[in-house]
């Protein structure tokens, strides 16, 4: 595969995540019969990967961009992932609290399961940019 078909499964890669945590996050605030502020995270964090993604069709910045949207995933994680203890004390939360956890829990789902994904394809990347170094 080109390195240049690889860059661009890279950036659609990147846009797809975005999609998916915007998506579930409008999901989350239609749905949700309260309103609560953390209920936006979802769409936060897609929104700093959706930046980053748009920042790789630019040649210059395509390598900070794609480790920006490793990187976001990451603090993403970090940030909500702390919401899977709260689902072990589940019946001492009110509702609202309750769902906020849900939404963070699947929110650090996703993040991982991207920056997985996101390190896997950036190493594979990288064998490929130095199969071809060796090639010349």
């Amino acid at each position: 595969m080109s390195p240049n078909r690889k860059k661009q499964t890279m950036t659609k890669s990147i846009l797809f995540f975005a999609a998916i945590l915007f998506a579930f996050g409008i999901i989350v605030i239609l749905v949700m019969p309260d309103r609560n502020l953390f209920y936006l995270t979802p769409i936060f964090i897609g929104g700093l990967i959706l930046l980053s993604a748009l920042l790789s069709f630019n040649k210059e910045l395509y390598m900070f961009s794609k480790h920006a949207a490793t990187s976001i995933s990451l603090l993403g994680f970090i940030a909500t992932g702390g919401s899977w203890r709260s689902l072990f004390s589940w019946e001492s939360m009110d509702a609202v609290k309750q769902h906020v956890a849900v939404v963070h829990s699947i929110t650090a789902l996703l993040c991982i399961v991207f920056m997985v994904y996101s390190v896997v394809m950036l190493r594979k990347e990288r064998l490929l940019e130095e199969e071809e170094q060796n090639k010349k």
